[in-house]
């Protein structure tokens, strides 16, 4: 398949499967396969049993699982996604969750070759979702909170910041909120971040 510039999209761009491998991922890997054929496809998951069609056919990446830290899961969503972007050989990579599904395989597909038809294509550039990314005018105050659910992004940003992410411990990221902010977010009524995850996957470093 040729993009707009002439260039092969299997040259451009790998895709990441991130998370547990469940039931449902293999549906995922399968459908993103006849989507894009020829697509370099990473499965980076824990110790979960992978059938052996798909173990053979795909990239594997096997972790071993950090745990979750109340309230969030950043360790294993870095561990994840960092691990499988130092597998891939692209330039950039699309990034989804293991426990996603596509609902218009369509509409997938042209979203992801109009992303890179962009003219004004940059280093910097990042495709995400609209649901579960914040408004940075509305009520939270989170500057840059793009879900993490599906993105695309160039793979050597995204190590360096995945990296620099790495570095900072759970304590730091926890009952560090400015004063003037206490009251605008919480989870479980109980913890109270200065970043997510969200944030910092795109936003460690640069």
């Amino acid at each position: 398949m040729l993009m707009q510039d002439g260039c092969d999209s299997k040259l451009m761009f790998s895709f990441i499967i991130q998370g547990p491998f469940l039931y449902s991922t293999e549906i995922l890997v399968s459908n993103i396969k006849k989507l894009f054929p020829e697509n370099e496809i990473i499965i980076s998951c824990y110790k979960e049993d992978i059938p052996e069609k798909i173990e053979s056919q795909f990239t594997t990446v096997r972790n071993i699982d950090p745990g979750a830290s109340k309230p969030h899961n950043l360790k294993r969503h870095i561990t994840t996604t960092l691990n499988g972007a130092k597998k891939a050989t692209s330039k950039w990579v699309v990034k989804i969750r293991s426990d996603l599904f596509i609902e218009n395989g369509i509409n997938f597909k042209s979203h992801i070759i109009n992303f890179f038809n962009k003219k004004n294509l940059t280093h910097n550039s990042i495709f995400s979702l609209e649901v579960g990314s914040l408004n940075v005018f509305g009520l939270y105050k989170y500057p840059f909170h793009l879900n993490d659910w599906f993105f695309i992004t160039n793979k050597n940003r995204l190590i360096t910041n995945l990296i620099e992410v790495e570095k900072i411990s759970d304590e730091y990221l926890l009952n560090s909120f400015p004063k003037e902010y206490l009251n605008q977010y919480k989870h479980y009524k109980k913890y109270k971040t200065k970043f997510h995850p969200e944030q910092l996957i795109h936003f460690g470093k640069s």
